[in-house]
């Protein structure tokens, strides 16, 4: 990511050991899995997330925008991308997208996730890095689990529901 500058966006580095930039979008957030980044930007409707694949190819996703609250804590697997809101229950709802595949570019719902978590989520992360006390090893990377707040990481007891 780079802000300032004669050319600030996204960028990716190459195989070469250069740098490519993906977009211009100045993001204030970013994640990546083994293909795409998804990066979080405002606009002037508001706040946005979309997705692009490290390639180049294709075009940008956008999975959601028009956004009045700031989406924070983007989490990326392999095929889905989630990120925290604000809740309408006054606590941080989980957004999480449909599969995204190499023809997404336009469509993709968007689910979000209940019950909310309390106001205090700081972040969520997939798979789970607790789970009775002990790290699973296979996990589910899937979907979200746990939660980090003032206290520490918890498990997402019960188990969210889209």
């Amino acid at each position: 990511m780079r802000r300032d500058g004669a050319r600030p966006g996204v960028y990716v580095s190459t195989p070469r050991g250069g740098v490519r930039r993906l977009t211009s979008t100045v993001a204030v957030e970013t994640a990546a899995n083994q293909t795409r980044v998804a990066y979080v930007f405002r606009t002037t409707a508001g706040w946005a997330v979309a997705t692009r694949r490290f390639s180049g190819r294709g075009g940008e996703l956008v999975l959601t925008d028009h956004q009045s609250g700031r989406p924070t804590s983007v989490v990326f697997t392999r095929y889905k991308a989630g990120w925290l809101q604000p809740g309408p229950g006054g606590g941080r709802a989980v957004h999480w997208s449909s599969r995204i595949s190499g023809h997404s570019l336009v469509g993709l719902p968007i689910r979000i996730g209940r019950p909310e978590l309390p106001p205090s989520t700081d972040s969520i992360a997939t798979g789970s890095l607790r789970g009775k006390g002990t790290i699973h090893p296979i996990g589910e990377p899937s979907r979200v689990t746990d939660y980090l707040d003032a206290v520490g990481i918890k498990h997402i007891v019960p188990e969210l529901k889209f």
